[in-house]
């Protein structure tokens, strides 16, 4: 049970996110699944609002199947928090890795984002957040 600010924030509150790396392993390569933003078309990683009564882990996954049709399970451990201010409200998004086992044809926001597979190690390069681009950098994917 959450107590106290955290319990506040934690609840629905859009300064609490959480978020996944999608990725892949074919043929010792590891790629990464990035979607665009839904309103200015950059690259980024999937990522929400965490929701409760979900764990962070569990709306992270929730994420990555509503913004780019990817189904996996998502580590019990994060990689990273990012932090930063949108529209003036302090934001945190804890990632964590999800190993992608089926990618479905059809999703919830299919109409609004694009969505493509790259080479982890060109993964950063197509970011604009440093911050995001210095967390794919890091990212060892689990085998």
């Amino acid at each position: 049970m959450f107590t106290g600010i955290y319990s506040f924030l934690r609840r629905g509150n859009p300064a609490v996110q959480s978020g996944v790396i999608p990725y892949k392993i074919v043929d010792d390569n590891a790629y990464v699944l990035l979607v665009t933003s839904r309103k200015k078309k950059k690259w980024i990683l999937p990522k929400g609002v965490a929701e409760t009564p979900m764990t962070l882990q569990e709306s992270a996954t929730k994420e990555a199947w509503e913004e780019a049709g990817a189904l996996g399970i998502a580590g019990r451990s994060s990689i990273g928090t990012l932090r930063y201010k949108k529209k003036g409200v302090e934001i945190s998004c804890t990632y964590y890795p999800l190993r992608v086992t089926k990618l479905t044809r059809h999703y919830p926001e299919m109409k609004f984002r694009k969505r493509k597979w790259v080479k982890l190690v060109d993964a950063h390069k197509f970011v604009k957040s440093k911050d995001l681009q210095k967390l794919l950098k890091a990212f060892k994917p689990p085998r």
